[in-house]
């Protein structure tokens, strides 16, 4: 497995690079120390086999880290960023639009950019503009406009442990933002696309105008289009979650299930011909075609892309006379991805895409053999659930560390979402072919459409009665890195004492499985010994609470929504295994005035003006400004003696006075808008 193993080793230094910072200086020094290994192992090849592998492991080591290196916009000397001024002209094409309650998201890609029309200069890179809803007739894909520059940097989001918005993007190689303004750009024209991204949005478009003629129910073309063309636009809140619930998400993003039932049923259609001479190359170059066109019309998504390089290089190898082992052809489309955008590596969709058919490939031969049926349908069906459960064992522990939960009925909605994708995929191929053909458009095609119909009908139908099954999902699990370290650990032991028939090695796994739980529960008692002190920033919002034995009791609670409440506190609150809220009065705590005692620390909280009425002896050790009530504020910090004022998101106007005034009087402060959430150890 050569491939495999350079894909493997390709991956560590990408994850080496991604960890350890890497100078221009040092990255010339590795370039050179690759090279040099590169030629001991080529030196020593013959003489000593042992000696020139490890010189090719370097060389592979270090290939990651320079791919990884290379492709970061520091070294990228051509980008926008580093040329363009501030009011400069930018000279965007439009790549993808995102239309949501407040504005139009559109992807661009940036090629010239200067002072003027007249002194442009070519650049490079890609940016994030944001535009008013009122544009959406007028914005798709392959628009270009002038636009003035006014981009800056992606906000990071300031809370602990939430998702890191601007990693998701620099790994999309988007770096900056900006918003289009009125006045502030111009539309140059409305088609700068490429035949083949011409023909495949055609396409799209003709495949939505034909969803939208034949599934008459809004959450039916909801799930047809999410299937058939990548676009979960129109998919509820709801939906999604009912989907996410029961293990099924996965079917609502066009990946390797989508893409390789396509290839199928290309397959299948030129299964007659494959009796003739040299038409093997001939289908493989055909359903090669057909998969990438596919993949073009759904809008050219990450996972769909992996799943069509993986499916090239198995249905490519007659073309060429060779053909991979399954971890080879995994390994050349990993390499092949890699080489061309390296970021995709810590992405979570290249992540599950790759171990889930790890998964799939290792453990399902071992889970099928488990149970035998005299029965072809109770076969089948124990098939579907084994095809989940394999695909499961190594997606778990990633799944549960990114999404913190874990749903438990997969197997059941797999018994039901594997075959209806199938349906939904065959009848849509069906649908757009008998649209095309003449006088059979006007009879087959609404009989087609009426089945694909029911067919979803019959989909979401079994999901939403899944998810009503109580207790069908387990969240909030928290996992840290370690856990996820010793876990991958122990299922890596295990996969290697089940291909070498060494029973130690499994017991060595169940051991480290047991070891990872006296850890959890380890640091379950350690974090609820802490008494913490929490003051989240939340933008025009306030949230301060006391998180202690496994309780959080609010001590400040003003935000406008649910959501974004849970957005930005409740993965640090899983992290610290909060099981319950409770009220001050049940954890003995009093309050007075905005004056909190909690054993023997004194906050000052949401204070009121009768506080200014009493003499309070002590020190404050941290007073909580919010709502820019700088007229209180001022008299407090002038009367009484204050270790430290914690700034939160509500404060708006009044800050560059807040900090005047304490730095004045020496008094420390913390910005959560520059400095991030206030966590203080009690």
């Amino acid at each position: 497995m050569p491939l495999a193993k350079i894909a493997i080793l390709l991956c560590l230094g990408i994850i080496i690079a991604y960890y350890v910072p890497i100078g221009e200086i040092n990255l010339k020094w590795l370039f050179l120390l690759a090279c040099c290994s590169l030629i001991f192992a080529i030196v020593s090849f013959h003489r000593n086999r042992s000696l020139s592998s490890i010189f090719i492991l370097i060389v592979c080591i270090l290939m990651g880290i320079l791919t990884y290196e290379s492709h970061q916009m520091y070294y990228d000397h051509n980008h926008f960023s580093k040329i363009a001024q501030p009011d400069d002209i930018l000279i965007i094409t439009i790549d993808n639009v995102n239309v949501n309650s407040k504005n139009i998201q559109c992807k661009s890609t940036v090629s010239y950019a200067g002072p003027s029309i007249d002194t442009l200069q070519k650049v490079g890179g890609k940016i994030l503009v944001y535009f008013p809803l009122e544009e959406e007739i007028n914005l798709f894909s392959g628009v270009s406009l002038a636009l003035v520059n006014n981009s800056y940097g992606i906000f990071e989001n300031n809370n602990p442990l939430t998702f890191d918005y601007k990693a998701f993007l620099a790994n999309k190689k988007i770096y900056h933002q900006s918003y289009a303004y009125e006045g502030g750009y111009t539309i140059l024209s409305y088609n700068q696309k490429n035949i083949i991204s011409g023909t495949s949005d055609r396409s799209r478009n003709y495949v939505k105008v034909l969803l939208d003629n034949y599934i008459h129910d809004d959450k039916n073309r909801a799930i047809a289009r999410a299937m058939l063309l990548g676009d979960r636009s129109l998919v509820d809140d709801e939906l999604n979650r009912a989907y996410s619930d029961t293990g099924a998400i996965h079917i609502l993003a066009v990946s390797g299930l989508h893409v390789g039932l396509v290839g199928w049923f290309v397959l299948m259609l030129l299964k007659p011909i494959q009796r003739f001479r040299y038409t093997e190359i001939v289908i493989s170059f055909i359903a090669i075609l057909s998969i990438w066109l596919y993949v073009l019309m759904t809008g050219s998504g990450a996972p769909s892309m992996r799943a069509a390089a993986m499916y090239s290089c198995v249905l490519g190898a007659p073309l060429f006379r060779r053909y991979l082992s399954t971890y080879n052809t995994i390994g050349a489309a990993a390499i092949g991805i890699l080489l061309l955008n390296p970021n995709q590596m810590m992405t979570i969709s290249f992540q599950f895409s790759f171990i889930a058919v790890v998964s799939i490939i290792f453990f399902f031969p071992h889970v099928q053999k488990t149970l035998t049926w005299n029965s072809r349908v109770a076969n089948y069906i124990w098939q579907l659930i084994a095809l989940s459960i394999s695909a499961q064992i190594l997606l778990a522990p990633l799944s549960i560390y990114y999404f913190h939960k874990f749903p438990l009925l997969f197997w059941l909605s797999g018994i039901v979402a594997i075959p209806a994708a199938g349906m939904i995929i065959g009848l849509g191929i069906a649908l757009v072919l008998t649209s095309l053909i003449p006088f059979v458009s006007a009879y087959i095609t609404p009989i087609v459409g009426q089945l694909l119909e029911w067919v979803i009908t019959g989909l979401n139908f079994s999901i939403s009665l899944i998810d009503s099954i109580p207790h069908n999902i387990v969240d909030g699990i928290w996992i840290d890195r370690i856990s996820l370290l010793i876990l991958y650990f122990g299922l890596l032991i295990a996969m290697i004492g089940m291909t070498k028939k060494k029973a130690i090695l499994i017991y060595a796994c169940a051991g480290l499985f047991f070891l990872q739980g006296f850890y959890h529960l380890y640091e379950t008692n350690k974090i609820w010994k802490e008494k913490n002190l929490v003051v989240y920033h939340i933008y025009k919002n306030s949230i301060a609470e006391y998180i202690a034995g496994g309780d959080r009791t609010y001590l400040l609670h003003n935000v406008s929504k649910e959501s974004t409440e849970n957005w930005n506190c409740k993965n640090f609150r899983m992290s610290k295994k909060v099981n319950k809220l409770t009220e001050l009065s049940e954890k003995k705590i009093e309050t007075r005035h905005g004056l909190i005692a909690i054993d023997s620390t004194l906050l000052l909280v949401n204070l009121t003006k009768e506080l200014l009425n009493h003499t309070v002896s002590e020190e404050i050790d941290v007073y909580i400004y919010t709502d820019d009530n700088i007229d209180i504020a001022s008299k407090v910090i002038e009367k009484y003696a204050i270790k430290k004022v914690v700034i939160d998101g509500s404060n708006i106007f009044s800050k560059k006075k807040i900090k005047r005034l304490l730095e004045e009087r020496n008094i420390e402060y913390h910005d959560t808008a520059m400095s991030g959430a206030f966590v203080y150890k009690m």
